[in-house]
């Protein structure tokens, strides 16, 4: 039910975020060391754009980026409803994604 009638997975398949900001994300990027910071942005879900922020931990390794953000809303947010059906005891108000992430840093001209 959810995913056919409240969230419409069939009819908006795919989240699109792109990522405007970094505040708080040291720079140079630590070795080895955790970092938090936050992810800032545009999102697409449900054929709606509206600007969230996402929390983030991540660590800078030899290999590369590895980390985790996470981010929650209300399905008004971007123009969802509530699931309220008779079978439904109750739905939270209140819709938390998390991601995990790898990157990989490629350094320009100057080092």
């Amino acid at each position: 039910y959810l995913e056919t009638d409240s969230l419409e997975s069939i009819k908006f398949p795919i989240l699109v975020f792109v990522v405007e900001d970094t505040p708080g994300m040291p720079w140079p990027l630590p070795q080895e060391t955790e970092m938090k910071f936050q992810l800032q942005g545009s999102m697409t879900l449900h054929g709606v754009t509206r600007p969230v922020t996402w929390d983030a931990t991540a660590r800078l390794t030899p290999d590369g980026l590895t980390g985790q953000a996470r981010t929650s809303f209300k399905f008004e947010k971007f123009d969802m409803k509530k699931p309220s059906r008779f079978f439904i005891l109750t739905v939270e108000d209140n819709i938390r994604l998390e991601i995990d992430f790898v990157g990989t840093i490629i350094y320009g001209p100057a080092g």
